[in-house]
């Protein structure tokens, strides 16, 4: 017979499993082996059901490998957990309900592990869980133990969810809960307490003022009373009316106390000093109030010890019991901290996964209960600078050379666009964890942070994405013309991208700061445009490299148009970013074959102008360079011949110099890239058919490099056309 709690290959969250867990739990709850007081709290979780549970987990989006469920009570969010996570660890302080939760464990048979603690001391090494889990926890802590704990076991990456309790709890408990209970009124006393101690802090001669001390040891005095006489007296109903009277006075003071923002005192605004001292003088008179009924000398003999105490243990005094603290105040610890707010609102709203049905609230709104999700930024994203994405452009192409990429064994081209989507997925789903609303936008200030001009904001981006992104004659993206700051950051993330993902990732910066940007499609093309007052200012990231991109006559960001009108603009740059030789390392697939299909590789030669695949009209391709042979070398001068050259080839230009031109075709696209030579000792220019016959040139002593450029009647006629030289041929002297 099967084991129907085996862990089954169905979806997560399984209806069928979820029953058997609720069975199971609410079994365990009727067991009077364990206390009432688990019992009851048993019977509530298990009320909701696994389900309920597991689709929360889900709507949070919290996964990973590692997970902490940092105070487990009875054990239902850690199972849920397990459903999401490879190893689940519960920490409780109470052993009661420890127990139920391994207990409940072994029957469900989820392999859980059981850590006895309490959240304010976690004994557990730094950056140790992908996701940290607190629910309904921290209000019964100090905060300012607890939320540094939770914070420094979770992994670089990781997600932290935690649960809060505004002003509107703390009356909950008193006006609802209180009314036939102490408990609850004991734990508002409790955080009561906590906030004065927290503003003996906001002067620095606190100890010394007189009615602090009051305040302090009235509210003590309240705590002392609550546990000496909630075990039953005669006047148990009067006394507890009073207390929660009293308790909702004093309380209700709080959110005026704490507000942060200066206040005005007769049209003049407060310093902080002040404000300081008009909440610690609200305080008093509502501690007067509170300390109204009870034995009058008891309470005069508990200041005369409390005030004692302070003076021994100073502003922590007071501080064991719970505390109020607003969503803001959370927030703001938290984001202190480095971490980043994925979101924050009340009890169940939250909805990092927009494709989970919402269970429902465990709180009413109007309860004061809120959730945040928080994560703490990667070792990658910690370190994302420009100077890391400009590298990062050369690592991927470094990243596949020589590498088998699984193309399938007759290495079709299809099989490279469905790892190009693979590939994407993956940086898709890094930069989802790795985005925060202004990380592109910041990213764009630290890249054209020397900018002073619209101008110089250009350069500077595009000079910033073309050292980003390695034009990959493989690796297809499929990314469209209008992808989010996700996207653009995915795509920055892999170093990879084609002309439309870079103008796709320029475009989106540019909006960033605030300009308007778009990505056109041209004949063959794709390029970005940014607008700089009236004029739409074109910026190429995927052809020109290094620095390089056309400018207008007047040395200016062109426009389309101006391109248009001159094509030779385009020409006269070497389109760097497109010179990947078909038989290089990134064109190639399982045991180093060449990719069959379509790859964008190819010599400048087999390639079209840039203004042709910018506009159109005659297609034509550059004549191939020849391959040259030296005849005869005769002291200081060689006998140059080519036997064999195209028949486009009409005009021939040789350039000898002392220095390499320092690239060969193969190498990653780079500034190294450049026309002509700084040393050139001998030029000679002619004809197709004196290359036929020989020529001779002269060299030096030492090393003399030599290149060969081919031209047909139109580039020989334009001197501005940039001419691709063919392999540099050594000659030693």
């Amino acid at each position: 017979m099967p084991d129907p709690m085996a862990r089954r290959a169905a979806p997560t969250g399984d209806l069928e499993r979820a029953a058997i867990i609720d069975r199971i739990g609410r079994a365990l709850a009727d067991d009077p082996a364990y206390s009432d007081a688990v019992r009851e709290f048993a019977r509530t979780e298990f009320g909701r059901g696994h389900h309920f549970h597991v689709q929360s987990i889900r709507r949070l989006a919290l996964n990973g490998k590692k997970a902490l469920d940092a105070g487990c009570g009875v054990g239902n969010w850690a199972l849920a957990l397990a459903e999401f996570h490879d190893e689940v660890t519960a920490l409780e302080y109470s052993k009661d309900r420890l127990k139920f939760t391994a207990d409940l464990a072994a029957h469900v048979r989820v392999p859980l592990r059981f850590v006895r603690g309490t959240i304010e001391s976690l004994p557990f090494p730094d950056a140790t869980f992908d996701t940290v889990f607190c629910n309904g926890v921290v209000f019964l802590t100090d905060f300012r133990k607890a939320l540094p704990e939770l914070i420094r076991v979770l992994a670089p990456g990781g997600k932290l969810y935690v649960t809060g309790d505004d002003s509107a709890w703390w009356e909950y408990l008193i006006d609802v809960r209180g009314a036939s209970a102490s408990g609850p009124i004991e734990i508002a006393v409790n955080a009561f307490c906590n906030q004065i101690a927290d503003l003996i802090e906001l002067l620095p001669k606190a100890r010394q003022d007189q009615g602090v001390s009051r305040a302090i040891a009235a509210a003590g005095a309240l705590r002392w009373l609550l546990r000496r006489y909630s075990g039953g007296t005669r006047n148990y109903s009067n006394w507890l009316s009073r207390l929660r009277s009293a308790a909702r006075i004093a309380w209700r003071s709080i959110p005026t106390i704490r507000r942060c923002a200066p206040g005005r005192n007769g049209g003049e605004w407060w310093s902080s000093d002040e404000i300081n001292r008009h909440r610690i003088r609200a305080l008093i008179n509502a501690c007067a109030r509170v300390a109204q009924f009870g034995n009058r000398q008891q309470i005069r003999n508990l200041e005369s010890l409390m005030l004692a105490m302070l003076a021994e243990r100073g502003p922590d005094f007071g501080r064991s019991g719970a505390v109020c603290i607003e969503p803001n105040e959370q927030v703001g610890i938290l984001k202190s901290a480095g971490l980043h707010i994925v979101g924050h609102g009340p009890e169940g709203s939250l909805q990092i996964d927009p494709h989970v049905v919402m269970p429902p609230s465990i709180h009413p709104t109007s309860w004061g209960v809120y959730e945040i999700v928080a994560r703490r930024p990667s070792d990658i994203e910690l370190n994302l600078s420009t100077k890391w994405f400009r590298e990062n452009g050369r690592r991927a192409a470094l990243r596949f050379e020589g590498e088998t990429l699984p193309f399938g064994s007759a290495n079709r081209i299809d099989r490279a666009i469905d790892f190009g989507a693979q590939l994407h997925a993956y940086w898709r789903e890094a930069a989802e964890l790795y985005d925060r609303n202004d990380v592109l936008a910041q990213l764009t200030r630290h890249a054209t942070e020397s900018a002073r001009t619209p101008d110089e904001f250009v350069s500077e981006l595009v000079s910033f994405v073309q050292d980003a992104l390695f034009h990959h004659p493989l690796i297809q993206f499929p990314v469209g013309k209008d992808c989010d700051r996700r996207d653009a950051l995915a795509i920055l993330l892999s170093g990879i991208g084609r002309c439309g993902h870079a103008a796709a990732v320029v475009a989106a910066m540019a909006r960033s700061a605030g300009y308007e940007a778009r990505t056109t499609q041209l004949h063959k093309h794709i390029c970005a445009e940014i607008r700089v007052d009236d004029r739409w200012l074109v910026a190429d990231t995927d052809a020109y490299k290094g620095g390089l991109h056309p400018r207008n006559a007047s040395g200016e960001w062109p426009t389309l148009s101006e391109l248009r009108d001159n094509p030779h603009l385009l020409d006269a740059i070497p389109a760097i970013g497109l010179q990947l030789p078909p038989n290089g390392p990134w064109a190639r697939g399982i045991g180093d074959c060449e990719v069959l299909g379509y790859t964008d590789a190819a010599y400048p030669w087999q390639r079209q102008p840039m203004s042709f695949l910018y506009f159109g009209g005659d297609e034509w391709y550059p004549p191939p360079p020849p391959a040259i042979e030296i005849a005869s070398i005769n002291g200081e001068t060689c006998l140059v011949r080519a036997p064999q050259i195209h028949s486009d080839v009409t005009h021939i230009r040789l350039v000898v110099s002392g220095r390499s031109r320092g690239w060969k075709y193969g190498d990653i696209p780079a500034n190294t890239f450049a026309q002509g030579h700084a040393e050139a000792c001998d030029v000679w220019q002619g004809s197709a058919a004196a290359l036929r016959e020989g020529i001779e040139l002269t060299l030096r002593p030492g090393e003399n490099f030599l290149n060969v450029f081919a031209m047909n009647d139109r580039m020989a006629a334009d001197r501005r056309f940039f001419v691709w030289p063919g392999d540099e041929t050594c000659l030693k002297i």
